[in-house]
């Protein structure tokens, strides 16, 4: 974008150079004319020659109007500002000065399909993860059925988390997206500052809201957090749906086929998240500012009315030439 210091200059500029050019094409014959009656007294008895002359003339006048037009301009002192965004790091490694841990969101099925021997393995299973990460991540825990009924955001308590786990009952239906945003909104600071998050998802059947928890997958992945599955339960449906949530989401799907089972996927999905989430972080915090640079005109114009006049001037010569 072109801006003008002095905008009334730049409007001096361009009616000055109109009005030349309007009064120009009205006189053009007498200002002929009397440009070349000291080569040729009869000059005035000639017919004004047309055509080609004639346009030479035009050309000779708008030539001279621009470049009044551009050394007028030129005094308005016109610069053209120059946009540029960059990516900066705000806060660096160096003078950081918080400890910041990965974090890990467990979420377990509560619904009335969990009740009896699945939920209390399940219980003990969630310890032992807790346990077996032994205090190197923040960790939350969500517990749902048709709404989120536990939420504890991550938090470097471990013991707050267990006694939750330990009151977990089984009621209800079923319903993933109301768990799913729950954890995300609590995972997308962690993921701004370039920390690392995951979830560990446990369910045992199909909920009723599916397209709506497919939409909320695809944030997790488009952020990065993977989420690891494990399916209790033998329906190959089910088993399925949760496999396609880690897929999309880079994490990975466990099969429990019995409650008996339950404890040792969890303890897998627990040597998973070590060894992949568990890692030296690095923050960062990035913005992007936008810059902006100011390239002045006004020699270029001067250059420029310079040109165009003497281009003016070799028109002319060319132009005052008489045909009898």
């Amino acid at each position: 974008m072109i801006v003008f210091e002095h905008p009334e200059v730049f409007i001096i500029a361009i009616v000055s150079a109109a009005t030349y050019f309007i009064i120009s094409l009205r006189k053009s014959k007498k200002l002929y004319i009397k440009h070349n009656r000291f080569y040729n007294p009869l000059i005035k008895y000639v017919k004004y020659k047309t055509g080609s002359q004639t346009t030479k003339v035009l050309i000779e006048q708008a030539l001279v109007a621009i470049s009044i037009f551009l050394v007028i301009s030129a005094l308005a002192n016109p610069y053209l500002v120059i946009t540029e965004y960059k990516t900066i790091n705000i806060v660096s490694q160096a003078n950081l000065r918080i400890k910041v841990k990965p974090a890990i969101v467990l979420i377990i099925d509560t619904s009335g399909s969990m009740y009896g021997e699945k939920i209390e393995e399940a219980k003990q299973a969630l310890t032992k993860f807790v346990e077996i990460i032994n205090g190197k991540a923040d960790i939350g825990l969500i517990s749902f059925a048709s709404t989120v009924k536990t939420a504890i955001p991550p938090t470097g308590d471990t013991g707050l988390i267990i006694n939750a786990i330990n009151r977990l009952k089984a009621v209800g239906g079923t319903m993933y997206q109301y768990p799913l945003t729950t954890a995300l909104n609590w995972l997308k600071t962690y993921r701004y500052f370039n920390v690392s998050a995951c979830v560990v998802f446990a369910s045992d059947g199909l909920p009723a809201d599916l397209p709506m928890a497919e939409n909320i997958v695809k944030q997790f992945a488009s952020l990065g957090i993977p989420i690891y599955t494990i399916f209790i339960g033998k329906s190959n449906i089910g088993y399925k749906t949760l496999e396609e949530i880690a897929r999309e989401t880079h994490g990975k799907c466990f099969r429990a086929k019995n409650a008996a089972e339950i404890m040792e996927k969890y303890i897998e999905a627990a040597k998973d998240v070590k060894t992949s989430i568990l890692r030296s972080v690095n923050v960062t915090v990035t913005d992007r500012i936008r810059l902006q640079k100011q390239l002045y005109l006004s020699w270029y114009l001067y250059v420029g009315g310079l040109t165009t006049y003497i281009l003016a001037i070799i028109v002319s010569y060319k132009t005052r030439r008489i045909t009898y």
